[in-house]
């Protein structure tokens, strides 16, 4: 298939259909998972691969209502809702949730925890500046005493 389409001279496009289970461990659903880790690796590999001529695009699917999916979940969006949004990000990007509302489903699931350890991580800092800066004034203090006693 790759040769045909690179030897098109016009580009060409893949799209890989993977799921936002992709980066997560899931139990019972580990095989499920793997190929759509899988599915998620060769897709951005070969997207690096073909840049030149073929616009390869991984899709992320999260919850679209099927005949598995009766859509009565949060962030559920009809397939027509995704294959519209889908088809707009080829030759765009090379990842993608598809929907934004997928996108903001991500964020919510993978982001909190981002920010909740960046504003720990700056927490920590301010409070090892702040414990140094008065580490810094008892020695100081302690000094200058020695200096009175000595005089």
């Amino acid at each position: 298939m790759i040769p045909k389409l690179r030897a098109n001279e016009n580009r060409a496009a893949m799209l890989f259909i993977g799921s936002s289970v992709y980066q997560s461990a899931n139990p019972n659903l580990a095989v499920y998972s793997a190929s759509k880790s899988y599915v998620y690796q060769l897709g951005t590999s070969l997207a690096q691969e073909l840049k030149d001529k073929i616009d390869v695009t991984v899709v992320n699917t999260a919850s679209v209502k099927s005949n598995m999916n009766s859509g009565r979940y949060l962030f559920t969006i009809t397939p027509e809702q995704h294959a519209k949004h889908v088809l707009s990000k080829l030759g765009i990007d090379t990842v993608t949730e598809g929907h934004p509302v997928h996108a903001f489903r991500k964020f919510l699931v993978t982001k909190p925890s981002t920010v909740i350890d960046y504003i720990n991580y700056k927490r920590k800092l301010q409070f090892l500046a702040e414990r140094d800066a008065q580490q810094k004034a008892e020695a100081d203090n302690n000094k200058q005493k020695e200096v009175n006693a000595n005089k």
